[in-house]
């Protein structure tokens, strides 16, 4: 904690961000954005569904983001699916608190991409 009183976090992304109500209060968070993070949420679901089936007809190079790609490659493709797809989904929300006043628009971006992803990959599109 700083001699103000915020958290070192806090301190480095400015004070109009959302980190403290996510480290602090992350309920109030969801309350705040909830038709956002359920759209997140869907389209992160969505995806990594699809993903999962596309991984396993197709094999870990088929996919085309990185992290994904790189931790199925890793631990395999079911653990590495729900866990690539956690490790987007913090990081979309982290990203997404950081910038306050542009949240509920990151979030809605996220969740309208991961369906959008969904459905190239259920359609083999890409």
């Amino acid at each position: 904690m700083s001699s103000l009183g915020y958290h070192p976090a806090v301190r480095v992304a400015g004070h109009k961000s959302n980190l403290r109500l996510l480290v602090r209060r992350p309920g109030a968070l969801a309350r705040k954005y909830h038709p956002a993070l359920l759209l997140a949420l869907i389209g992160a679901t969505l995806d990594g569904l699809t993903t999962y089936r596309m991984l396993t007809a197709f094999g870990h190079a088929t996919e085309l983001h990185l992290v994904v790609r790189l931790v199925v490659w890793i631990v395999g493709v079911p653990a590495g699916v729900p866990l690539a797809m956690i490790a987007k989904t913090a990081c979309a929300i982290l990203v997404a608190c950081i910038w306050r006043r542009w949240c509920e628009c990151i979030l809605n971006l996220y969740g309208l991409t991961g369906i959008v992803g969904a459905i190239c990959n259920h359609f083999n599109l890409l």
